[in-house]
């Protein structure tokens, strides 16, 4: 192989590696920004599907109004997006 090759892929690995590490930190990182913006009342979609509206925000868990006086409480990993977006 020519240097020219050993090169380009030598970039393409570095490039590859950096796919493979930075994406799931800017994901965290989306997520992270995401929970700190919750309030009540917020329209959100838990992982499983099930949509609802945060009725409380608490250290380390979320309680999601899903039907009138029907409330369940998740971790913030399980809040998956808000619905107005």
């Amino acid at each position: 192989m020519d240097p020219a090759s050993i090169l380009l892929l030598a970039l393409l690995g570095v490039w590859m590696l950096a796919l493979f590490v930075g994406l799931p930190y800017l994901q965290g990182r989306r997520q992270r920004r995401l929970v700190r913006e919750l309030a009540h009342g917020d329209p959100v979609i838990v992982l499983n599907g099930v949509l609802g509206k945060v009725h409380r925000v608490d250290a380390g868990i979320i309680e999601v109004e899903i039907a009138p006086k029907t409330r369940i409480r998740c971790l913030p990993s399980a809040v998956s997006r808000t619905s107005r977006t």
